[in-house]
């Protein structure tokens, strides 16, 4: 589909002469700082056990956004597939979620939630969940002309002002929790479900009713606090058309769809296939592959429509399924048509969706949520709209099957810096990262009970702005009265993940932290995109974005000789041209086709060379560099393997020799930097990507990184180390340590150190003056570790193969704790090699801002002793910023007074 823009042209021109000046001035500061404000809130709210709205700390981060939002014009994808306001300005946003109940609060919360949460730092919000029945579709205005509980939209208006007047754009949802009903002329309405999925986007009614909610909603509504609808304010920056939607996200339920829309799919899918093979006989032609696997069974009929959509059920026993949780396995050219089915499904759902708004005055970037997960889905998406949608939950709970959200949760509690697999942030989102598109992580957390939680936000910021991605909206900040205790998503009374938002947002949309140096893409072929591998998504080298920009890359046919500095090939098929230098060329599987027709070519044969190859087998080969250190002998099948003597002959270089030296498992064109191999796994893979980068970056990267469990990003900046569950941020203005802090002699940067008696958490060092540590004069330094709520109940569930899992029994209530202890083993943190401060304090949460020689503090807990080195021997503090109270004198280590208080601190 093509796309729609406002004034095409000029749009085109002016991203492209952004992205230029962009490029050449990549890591330049931000046109305002924080000295050029007043960054000390001196009445932050910061007791989260008695606020309703808790500060996320003493610093005031609202400079971070515009003064207002829409001033800059409306947001478009430009075409260096970033997003961009009509003024030129690139567009970034750290957001967060308000959802369901928490959107229809009196208008005096939202004035306060809207207050905490500008001086967090978010500059976006997403509102979510405005359809449900409790929202702007009661059941008791079906059929009204006036379809909208009016209460309930002067509410969204409201929100959508209020922030707009307070410099932070909205991301406005359409289809989320929708009811349908009899009554709108839907067909057996109580059988659909919320949102109606899957059949939302596939039954003509259901995508009337949509056009018709959308149409209502934003362009014929105008909102009286602005004088514009929704269509026409560019402080509505993103629209969503549905939320985790479409025929893969209900794969549990196929077969068992409600009628009569089981049998209108059923009919549509036969409808298809008669287009593309016109008869029975040619379509059991085209399910018959290359070894003679049939996929057509007894008594399906074409011209009769009894080729079934979903016939596993009735091949019970005949194939095992690929995973537990997916459904039997067809034949692959069944399997592929199938998909090819419901991408013609999706795609024309998202075409006439955005067709219908565009037409109709709706201006800004437009997606779907489909599977993130399925390579098939993110291509439909990429192909016919703007930008990518995708979601990160680390921990999620889940719960019995008979009892969803119900307790007991479970859930794992581990530390995600400790975790080595692909369920972390980067592999996870990484492969919904499209090349050529924006992507936004429209819903994310480090779920609650876990008590790692401050590891996994600093982590989420951190890699964030490395990968330069272009949005992240928090789930969720629930306003609803009563809700003050800590729960999964909510972060508002959580003083870990609350806590740090104004120093991630920081962290995210300021330039310290440098984008990746070099940008690497996975390569997927239209038949590497719908030819059925059943392998699980993400795949191990999508660790390769913990060291390099990382990119899921779609194609035809030619890969591109341009874009990435290095490509890999999926290795899902043997179609596609990989003529190019830089890549990575290996196929799993032999099909040159999506109906398995064809097996004469391999991709490295495609890519042009012709190396003679032998049987393969499973054997020790010798290394000499790439892929294992030089010497290294690994054990590794080959199917087949390549002749070292004709590898040589051609004066390219063998990767991995037997024992005569007689065959190999690749090699590599050195003129071209181009890696051949005929298999290679997921983990081979990286390690071969990782040393590739290194030809290119001077040696700095290679697969040790894997074998040490030590990765660190091509520009330097960000350093994870799995085996000590730590990651270290190491910026001219900004330092991190995140993870286990108990290991004193890694939780340090070039800046900053900590050694600490906590066992989890987050320090966080950031100049408010753009100067580097030796000589910033006004900065902030924060501490935050665990949280827990009264009454909690947690137990050890079991240990398996994967680890141990948790239980959550109850969750309990307020107050909150940090659990801080009076320590005799102080918390030391040093800067430039000298000691900021020595707190006497296990766990707890405070932070300490430094302006110009006044230290302000607050902590959450009282009556521990706090020392300040660079003050001397004694101090002088009052008990409220600003010099109000009494002025107290004390000698070091003094002791702070009160829980939550916070203090100005001189020389005394």
């Amino acid at each position: 589909m093509k796309r729609l823009m406002v004034h095409p042209w000029l749009l085109v021109i002016l991203s492209t002469a952004v992205w230029c000046l962009q490029a050449a001035a990549q890591n330049a500061p931000p046109a305002t700082s924080a000295d050029e404000h007043t960054v000390l809130n001196p009445t932050a709210r910061l007791d989260y056990n008695r606020h309703q709205f808790p500060d996320a700390g003493i610093t005031d981060f609202s400079y971070l956004r515009d003064p207002r939002a829409g001033e800059r014009g409306f947001l478009f994808t430009g075409t260096d597939g970033r997003f961009y306001f009509e003024d030129g300005t690139r567009a970034r946003f750290w957001g967060i979620n308000v959802a369901k109940t928490s959107v229809f609060q009196p208008k005096a919360s939202i004035d306060e939630a809207v207050a905490a949460i500008s001086r967090a730092g978010f500059n976006l919000v997403r509102l979510h969940h405005l359809d449900d029945v409790d929202g702007l579709l009661p059941p008791d205005r079906v059929g009204n002309p006036q379809r909208f509980d009016a209460d309930n939209l002067d509410l969204v208006d409201y929100w959508v002002y209020r922030l707009k007047e307070t410099g932070i754009y909205v991301y406005l949802d359409l289809l989320d929790f929708r009811t349908f009903h009899e009554a709108e002329g839907v067909t057996n309405a109580e059988a659909l479900g919320r949102a109606a999925k899957p059949y939302a986007v596939f039954d003509n009614k259901l995508i009337e009713l949509q056009q018709q909610y959308a149409r209502q909603l934003l362009i014929e509504h105008i909102n009286p606090y602005t004088g514009l609808s929704y269509a026409d304010d560019p402080a509505v920056a993103m629209i969503e058309l549905c939320d985790e939607h479409g025929l893969y996200f209900s794969r549990k339920r196929w077969g068992q769809l409600a009628e009569p829309y089981a049998s209108d799919l059923q009919r549509k899918f036969n409808q298809w296939l008669a287009d593309q093979y016109g008869s029975t006989g040619t379509l059991a032609e085209a399910w018959t592959d290359v070894e003679g696997n049939q996929g057509l069974l007894a008594g399906e009929n074409l011209g009769e429509g009894t080729v079934m959509l979903f016939p596993e059920a009735r091949m019970s026993g005949r194939s095992a399924p690929a995973q537990p949780d997916e459904p039997q396995r067809l034949q692959r050219g069944r399997e592929a048509d199938r998909q090819l089915f419901i991408d013609s499904i999706h795609a024309e759902y998202l075409r006439r969706m955005s067709t219908y708004l565009r037409g109709r005055g709706v201006k800004v970037p437009i997606t779907a949520v489909l599977d993130f997960n399925k390579i098939a889905d993110m291509r439909t998406v990429a192909e016919g709209l703007d930008f990518i949608g995708t979601n990160f939950y680390y921990d999620h709970p889940y719960f019995q099957p008979d009892k969803q959200w119900r307790l007991p949760a479970f859930y794992e509690g581990r530390n995600p810096l400790g975790d080595d697999r692909v369920q972390t942030f980067i592999p996870r989102m990484l492969v919904s990262r499209v090349w050529g598109k924006p992507t936004v992580v429209r819903e994310w957390n480090i779920c609650w009970p876990n008590q790692h939680c401050a590891a996994g936000m600093v982590e989420v910021a951190a890699y964030s702005a490395f990968q330069d991605l272009d949005a992240l909206i928090l789930f969720t900040y629930d306003i609803v009265p009563g809700k003050d205790h800590i729960e999964f998503f909510d972060v508002r009374h959580d003083p870990t993940r609350w806590g740090l938002m104004g120093l991630c947002s920081r962290l995210f949309l300021e330039s310290d932290v440098h984008r990746a140096r070099y940008r690497t893409a996975m390569g997927f072929s239209r038949v590497d995109s719908f030819f059925p591998t059943w392998q699980p998504m993400p795949t191990e080298d999508y660790k390769l974005g913990w060291v390099t920009g990382l990119y899921t890359l779609f194609f035809d046919d030619d890969a591109p000789a341009a874009g990435p500095d290095l490509l890999l090939a999926s290795g899902r098929s043997a179609s596609g041209t990989y003529a190019r230098e830089n890549s990575v060329i290996c196929a799993n599987w032999d099909t040159e086709d999506l109906l398995d027709h064809k097996r004469d070519q391999s991709l490295d044969q495609k890519a042009g060379y012709q190396v003679a190859t032998v049987p393969g087998r499973t054997d020790f080969y010798t290394f000499g560099g790439t892929m294992f250190s030089p010497g290294h002998r690994q054990r590794i099948h080959t199917d087949p393997a390549f002749l070292v003597s004709d590898v040589r002959a051609q004066n390219f270089r063998p990767i991995g020799t037997d024992a005569g030296e007689e065959s190999c498992v690749g090699f590599r064109d050195t003129a071209r930097n181009v890696y051949v191999f005929r298999r290679l796994t997921a983990e081979q893979k990286l390690r071969v990507a990782l040393d590739a980068l290194g030809q290119m970056a001077g040696g700095s990267i290679s697969h040790r990184q894997v074998d040490e469990g030590i990765y660190t990003t091509d520009t330097g900046q960000l350093t994870r180390d799995v085996k000590a569950g730590l990651m270290a941020v190491d910026t001219p203005r900004l330092h991190a340590v995140a993870g286990n802090l108990s290991s004193a002699s890694k939780a340090r940067t070039s800046a900053l150190s900590v050694a600490t008696a906590a066992s989890t958490g987050a320090v966080v060092w950031a100049s408010l003056d753009r100067l580097p540590a030796d000589k910033s004069q006004h900065w902030v330094l924060k501490m935050v570790t665990v949280a827990t709520n009264t009454g909690q109940s947690l137990r050890h569930h079991h240990s398996g193969a994967d680890g141990d899992i948790y239980a959550v029994d109850l969750i309990g209530s307020t107050p909150i704790s940090s659990i801080g202890e009076k320590t005799t083993r102080p918390t030391v943190v040093s800067l430039d090699g000298r000691e900021v401060v020595r707190i006497y304090l296990k766990n707890g949460s405070w932070e300490l801002l430094y302006e110009g020689g006044r230290y302000y503090l607050a902590c959450d807990t009282e009556g521990i002793e706090v020392e300040l080195p660079a003050l001397g021997a004694q101090v002088s503090y009052t008990p409220a910023a600003g010099g109000e109270g009494v002025e107290q004198l004390e000698r070091q280590p003094f002791t702070y007074p009160r829980a939550f208080e916070l203090l100005q601190i001189k020389r005394g």
